[in-house]
């Protein structure tokens, strides 16, 4: 903890506060510690508890989910959140394009393979790499 007045306490050293997520008809929810570490397991690109924190934010000024449906209501919320925060796939530019030789010079494939057929693969293959 902090030496004197004034320091500041990096977020990961501070305590978690439980933040209770209110819903319709004046209940409120508590989200369970054990459930929030697994939802950080899932959620890698945002930091869960700061997002639930928002997320009563967010409650506080809408319409709120009822009770039964808020665990629900928080993944969407997150599952958002996390989609934002996750980077952007983009096509390959000319300079990175990688032209891969077509099927029949590679080694032969297995049977089960060579049953699915060369033009099915090269049509996979075409898809893929472009």
């Amino acid at each position: 903890m902090p030496e004197r007045v004034g320091d500041i306490v990096p977020q990961a050293v501070r305590p978690h506060k439980p933040v209770v997520l209110p819903c319709a008809g004046g209940r409120e929810y508590l989200p369970d510690d054990a459930w929030l570490d697994e939802l950080q397991d899932c959620y890698v690109h945002i930091d869960v508890r700061e997002h639930v924190r928002q997320a009563r934010g967010w409650l506080l000024g809408n319409e709120r989910p009822p009770l039964h449906k808020i665990q629900r209501w928080l993944t969407n919320y997150l599952h958002n959140r996390n989609e934002q925060a996750t980077p952007v796939k983009r096509k390959a530019t000319e300079a990175e394009h990688v032209e891969y030789p077509p099927l029949e010079k590679l080694a032969p494939p297995p049977p089960a393979v060579a049953a699915w057929g060369i033009e099915q693969l090269e049509k996979l293959r075409r898809r893929v790499w472009g």
